[in-house]
């Protein structure tokens, strides 16, 4: 066996994603594809599954601004090598000028789940700035940025697919999916989109897409929408137990899930499932007017859905509620809530799991997940610790956390079993966006503080609009107490700041194994 091609290296052709090399080369007989990889205190070796006469694969899990050494080889089905005379040579760029400013204070490598945390990172949508940048990226164990891709606005979820390829959506209601090199190779928008629909993708039959977005075994793809419906006599004030009731538009979110080719095989509305004249804090927040829906009231605000196998279920995070629900996938029914018992009619009082001694309720919560042991992590981002209308914990006294319940459905129990950040020694306060994962490998905890507001003295803050917005993101050891092993934070630090979030952080295999 010899090469008919010799080996040679090239940058991967999509420019937005530029942590990648495509080597390439062509045997006279079938072959397996042997690289060894060294380059920035690491080494490694990928070796292809099939054999075939020409080979073009692509190496990841480069570092930013690194040079490389890729020893070349092959070997066929009898066990014969042929290796190239001498190792491509392959150097990364370093980060473009426009980068956000990630800042790592803390990384033990040794401790940290062997995995690629990806997130999307960018300006707040309120920050003043010419150019609003958008990244995703993705930091390794060691914390070397070793995968980036620029995106063309602001982006919601991102979810790792099976096949391996990223699930993310945008701000005004696309879903996209791409591969590893940063191709774009599919695409879903709401039939109804309130704007132009995009010039390709797959149409489905509804109002939005929005926040969050999660892939079932059977490939299927569930996400979050919404309807409106018109309520008479409703509340016009959160705050204000006397204020007028008038007609109001109420937005009501809904539980969609679709094939790939677009037909919707389940279609769950939350007016069927909650009172819709319960309300919380932030039902006149502007989320639906900023996205063209003047007037709408945010009555539920859901954020986050998981699926969990163990019972065939959706588990839905309804922000505005201050609740985590669990709805039954086949009958469309609500098996519990949990949250705090505040201002729930009769018909719910039986769904409400009674909490044991010590816990402490949600509030405005993000991300819901369902853990490899069954429990549920969130993220509370803890926004009043109150319900309508008793009265608000202000943000210089408030907290956020990661949190994990344990469910007893036979007896409609909740147990909480492991938090952090419940506002001890530096408490964060991150009151929008964020997100709380329960890593597989090391059982760590990937927190992601998203959106901590801070006005100029650096004190905490509710007001996005003319404050500083940063992020913090930590992997922390899932004990009591847990050990900090991870720290990173998006800020920016010069004499005229503006604002940085991240929606949420998705955990991939290390690149370098892939």
């Amino acid at each position: 066996m010899q090469f008919t091609q010799s080996p040679s290296v090239a940058p991967n052709p999509n420019e937005t994603m530029p942590l990648a090399a495509i080597v390439s080369f062509a045997t006279d007989a079938p072959s397996r594809a042997v690289f060894a990889v060294s380059g920035g205190g690491h080494s490694w070796t990928v070796e292809t599954d099939d054999a075939a006469t020409e080979h073009s694969q692509a190496l990841l899990g480069l570092a930013v601004g690194t040079d490389y050494e890729i020893t070349v080889s092959a070997r066929d089905d009898a066990g014969n090598m042929v290796a190239a005379d001498a190792p491509l040579h392959f150097t990364t760029p370093p980060l473009p000028d426009d980068f956000p400013p990630l800042d790592i204070q803390l990384c033990e490598p040794a401790a940290r789940e062997p995995a690629t945390m990806i997130f999307p990172v960018g300006h707040h949508p309120l920050a003043k700035v010419e150019k609003h940048v958008n990244y995703l990226v993705g930091i390794d164990q060691h914390g070397d940025i070793v995968w980036h891709r620029e995106m063309p606005g602001q982006v919601q979820d991102v979810q790792r697919l099976a096949n391996g390829n990223l699930l993310w959506l945008t701000g005004n209601f696309i879903l996209n999916e791409l591969d590893m090199l940063g191709n774009q190779v599919g695409r879903w928008y709401p039939l109804h989109h309130k704007d132009n629909p995009p010039p390709d993708g797959v149409a489905i039959e509804t109002q939005s897409i929005h926040h969050s977005i999660a892939e079932m075994p059977s490939g299927n793809i569930v996400v979050l929408s919404h309807e409106t419906t018109d309520f008479d006599d409703y509340p016009t004030d959160d705050s204000d137990p006397d204020a007028p009731k008038e007609t109001r538009p109420i937005i009501g979110d809904t539980i969609v899930e679709f094939t790939r080719d677009g037909e919707i095989v389940r279609d769950i509305k939350l007016f069927d499932l909650l009172d819709p004249y319960r309300i919380g804090y932030g039902l006149n927040d502007p989320f639906w007017h900023m996205r063209g829906y003047e007037g709408g009231v945010d009555w539920a605000h859901a954020n986050g859905i998981a699926y969990d196998a163990s019972d065939n279920s959706y588990l839905v995070s309804v922000r505005h509620q201050d609740a985590l629900i669990k709805v039954d996938r086949e009958t469309g029914d609500l098996k519990w809530i949990l949250g705090t018992h505040a201002n729930w009619g009769e018909r719910w009082r039986d769904l409400l799991l009674t909490p044991d001694d010590g816990l402490e309720w949600q509030y405005h919560q993000h991300d819901p997940s369902v853990t490899h042991e069954g429990t549920f992590m969130v993220f509370d981002n803890g926004n009043n610790r109150a319900v309508p209308f008793e009265p608000k914990t202000p943000p210089g006294k408030n907290h956020s956390r990661a949190v994990e319940f344990a469910v007893d459905p036979a007896t409609m129990a909740v147990e909480q079993i492991w938090s952090y950040g419940d506002g001890g020694e530096d408490p964060i306060y991150a009151n929008f966006v964020s997100g709380a994962y329960r890593l597989p490998d090391t059982g760590n905890v990937f927190v992601t503080f998203g959106g901590v507001i801070t006005d100029p003295d650096g004190k905490p803050s509710a007001n996005m609009r003319e404050h500083q917005v940063s992020a913090r993101m930590v992997e922390v050891t899932h004990t009591t107490p847990a050990k900090k092993v991870f720290e990173m934070v998006i800020k920016d630090m010069s004499d005229d700041p503006v604002s940085f979030m991240a929606f949420r952080s998705e955990r991939v295999p290390d690149l370098r194994q892939s």
